[in-house]
């Protein structure tokens, strides 16, 4: 759908449960000697093959084997980018020795994305903080199922019947890390200013639990919040309410990777749930099941009524929810 969207490419990769360590996404040498690339160093080859357009490599079911195991390449180069032709490369991914090229040579390019798919059932594995401190979490579904009617609009195509390619310069982040940003307006610097503040305070409240923002996570929510300013029209509930892209961010970036049932813990969230009501309020004045119809969208979608942040709210009204029910809870249920 993404690239449905933008007019990228993509790739489908189903990840396999036995895949523990990277020689099917990076490739191996079989008993005759030969190298055999694997499907995502054969698509960064496509998308370096192909500078003029975005490609997306996506991990279907990508939690049935263990990511930092066949990823590992990937995640080690990810972490020494630097500035290419356009946007930012990696060194090769593999280890030159025994690789005949073009493989030896091939990075992790600035035109290729990375997006898995993920459940969340008995044959899945939990992520670690090492996987989600490098990714955004977005979720889908949760909505009541509505009866289907027949309708004129059912045969409606709702995609536009043509799409205009994103150039791959704006797949492009102004930079890796904060103080790589330059020449930023006044508003900007405002901008982030306020993101990186409220994260202080967010890592204020979650450290006595164990939990704590790093810099990563402070200059990608940051650059989140920079870059949705471009689109910030982009930002809307279905009725057009609008949403505070930062609101979105700590939901993405920050909830999914609570998890515990802790004394020091249940402290920690239900502060946190508070701050992001009001920062006024008293933690004991909060009920999580004040977020709103629990029949409905909420926990997973819906909105605090009322919250400065009314998406982190609700989702921390599910997540201590399940932790007064089970005595344990996690932003993955």
């Amino acid at each position: 759908l993404v690239a449905e969207a933008t007019g990228s490419s993509h790739t489908l990769i189903p990840v396999q449960p036995d895949w523990a360590d990277d020689g099917e996404t990076m490739g191996y040498v079989d008993l005759a000697g030969h190298f055999r690339p694997g499907v995502l160093l054969r698509a960064a080859q496509q998308a370096t093959d192909q500078p003029e357009r975005q490609h997306l490599a996506v991990l279907d079911e990508m939690n049935v084997a263990r990511p930092e195991q066949y990823l590992a390449a990937v995640l080690s180069r990810l972490e020494a980018r630097h500035a290419g032709d356009v946007g930012y490369v990696t060194e090769p991914l593999l280890d030159s020795e025994g690789v005949p090229e073009p493989w030896a040579s091939t990075p992790f390019p600035a035109t290729l994305s990375l997006i898995g798919t993920v459940n969340v059932d008995e044959s899945t594995i939990p992520f670690s903080r090492k996987v989600l401190d490098r990714a955004f979490v977005l979720e889908f579904g949760g909505e009541l199922l509505r009866p289907w009617v027949p309708d004129e609009s059912n045969d409606v195509a709702l995609r536009p019947a043509e799409v205009m390619p994103w150039p791959v310069e704006m797949w492009q982040p102004r930079a890796l890390r904060l103080a790589g940003l330059v020449d930023l307006a006044d508003e900007e610097q405002a901008l982030i200013a306020h993101a990186t503040r409220f994260l202080a305070e967010v890592d204020a409240i979650l450290r006595p639990s164990g939990f704590t923002v790093g810099y990563r996570t402070r200059d990608e929510v940051a650059r989140f919040v920079l870059h949705a300013s471009e689109v910030v029209d982009a930002f809307r509930t279905d009725d057009g309410t609008p949403v505070d892209p930062f609101d979105v961010a700590i939901v993405s970036k920050v909830l999914p990777r609570l998890a515990g049932g802790s004394q020091a813990f249940a402290e920690a969230i239900q502060t946190l749930l508070a701050w992001a009501i009001d920062p006024d309020a008293e933690k004991a004045d909060i009920a999580p099941r004040d977020a709103g119809d629990t029949t409905a969208a909420w926990p997973h979608h819906g909105r605090y009524p009322g919250a400065r942040f009314p998406c982190t709210a609700a989702r921390l009204a599910g997540i201590i929810d399940r932790l007064e029910r089970d005595g344990y809870t996690s932003f993955w249920g």
